[in-house]
C-alpha cells in the first residue's frame, strides 16, 4: 500500500488522539477516512483511559493503546513509551492531537529514520503548517490536515456503532440527550454560584436558567424535525412566542453535516 504523498510502504498506522470527549466525536469522520485510505493496514490508536472502551468498540482500529501522560518528573514513564512507539515500527503517524505533548512524540520516535507523521511537529513530513490553524473550526482543520497528506475524502461522522447499556438511566424508548455549553454559573465550576472573581472567556459566566426555555420548547412537539443546529440560551426572547424566539436564538450547530460536492 502507499503511504500519503510518499513512494514507500504503509502497512502500520498509528493515530493519536488523547480526547476530550468533544474532539474525539470530532474525529470520528478522519478516523473513518484513514481507515478506508488503509484498508490493509494495520491501524494502532494512541489515547487515554476514558476513551478506551469506547474506541476498541469502533470499526477503525485494530488495537487501542493506552497513553497514561507521563509528567516530566516522570522520566521511566517517557522511556516506557519511547520504547513502545518505536517498537510499533509504525510506517505513518497521523497526529490528530496535534499539541505540545503529542509534538514531543515525533521527537520521541528518533534519533534515525523517523516514519511519515501528519501534524504540526517541528520537520515532520507532512505538516499542517497553515497559520490560521487555531483559528478553523476543528472539523476544518482536520480536514485540510488530512488534505495535505493525501487523504481528501473525509465523511461526516458515523455513530451508528455506538451501543450501550442506558438501564441505568431508567429511559425507556427513544430518547434525546441534550448537552448545555459554554461556561456556567453553576457548581460544576470551582466557588459558588454567584461569588466574584468566577469568570468565563467573554469576562462573565452563563446563568443556566437561561437555558429553561429553549429546553422546554426542545422536549416539545413543536420542535419535532428541527436537527443540526444549536440554540443560544442568552439570544432567547421570553415575549416572543416560543417558534419565533426559537428562530431567533438559533444558530448553525458546530457538528453540522458537510456541505456536498
Amino acid at each position: 500500500m502507499n503511504p500519503p504523498g510518499r513512494g514507500r510502504m504503509v502497512n502500520r498506522v498509528l493515530v493519536i488522539k488523547l480526547g476530550a470527549l468533544g474532539d474525539m466525536v470530532l474525529a470520528m469522520g478522519p478516523f473513518a477516512a484513514i481507515r478506508a485510505a488503509h484498508a490493509d493496514a494495520r491501524i494502532t490508536l494512541l489515547t487515554t483511559a476514558p476513551f478506551a472502551e469506547l474506541m476498541r468498540s469502533s470499526p477503525y482500529f485494530d488495537e487501542v493503546w493506552l497513553d497514561d501522560r507521563p509528567s516530566p518528573w516522570r522520566p521511566g514513564g517517557w522511556l516506557d513509551l519511547r520504547r513502545r512507539l518505536r517498537g510499533g515500527r509504525f510506517d505513518f503517524v497521523y497526529d490528530l492531537q496535534t499539541s505540545d505533548r503529542s509534538g514531543w512524540y515525533y521527537r520521541l520516535m528518533g534519533p534515525g529514520r523517523r516514519p511519515g507523521w501528519s501534524g504540526i511537529a517541528r520537520g515532520c513530513s507532512h505538516p499542517h503548517d497553515n497559520p490560521a490553524r487555531d483559528h478553523m473550526h476543528t472539523i476544518e482543520r482536520q480536514d485540510e490536515q488530512l488534505a495535505r497528506a493525501g487523504v481528501a475524502a473525509v465523511p461526516a461522522a458515523d455513530l451508528s456503532w455506538i451501543e450501550g447499556d442506558g438501564s441505568t438511566f431508567g429511559l425507556a424508548g427513544r430518547y434525546v440527550l441534550l448537552i448545555p455549553g459554554g461556561a456556567a454559573d453553576t457548581n460544576l465550576l470551582p466557588g459558588n454560584p454567584g461569588d466574584s472573581g468566577r469568570l468565563g472567556a467573554d469576562g462573565k459566566l452563563i446563568d443556566p436558567v437561561v437555558m429553561r426555555a429553549p429546553v422546554v420548547w426542545l422536549a416539545s412537539d413543536h420542535s419535532d424535525g428541527v436537527t443540526g443546529q444549536r440554540f443560544i440560551g442568552k439570544d432567547w426572547d421570553a415575549d416572543l412566542a416560543p417558534d419565533r424566539a426559537a428562530a431567533n436564538a438559533a444558530g448553525p450547530a458546530g457538528f453540522a453535516p458537510r456541505p456536498k460536492d
